[in-house]
């Protein structure tokens, strides 16, 4: 117990260095936008979340978080975007896409399979 195997080490390291270079710069100088209300302090809302977006429209970080009430989907409008731009969406797991900017601010549809379930996405203008 206590012991961290070398692929709990390697995945520690990918996550801080993908938020050194992906999430603190937008954290620390971009616009914040907070997507949803305050949530409960008992956890029993749908949904949390916060949307930091650059103040040049190239780039942005969403952290959504599903509580206990919420569905496994929901749709979040993302301001602060060019909406002619096309823009790469990115999530440290891997996964990746396309999407234009005026469907991001329309909403982005992110899942949370369980309740108390986070979705990190990074969007940087391609």
């Amino acid at each position: 117990v206590g012991q961290w195997t070398s692929d709990d080490v390697s995945a520690v390291k990918d996550h801080v260095s993908w938020y050194k270079e992906t999430i603190r710069p937008l954290v620390n100088a971009g616009d914040q936008y907070m997507l949803t209300e305050a949530p409960p302090l008992d956890g029993e809302g749908d949904w949390a979340a916060v949307w930091y977006a650059a103040k040049d429209a190239h780039r942005g970080v969403l952290f959504a978080f599903r509580l206990a009430s919420g569905q496994a989907q929901r749709s979040f409008a993302l301001p602060g975007l060019v909406p002619e731009a096309r823009y790469r969406l990115r999530t440290p797991e891997g996964w990746s896409t396309v999407r234009g900017g005026a469907e991001l601010a329309d909403g982005l549809v992110v899942t949370a399979e369980a309740p108390f379930r986070s979705v990190l996405i990074a969007i940087e203008r391609v």
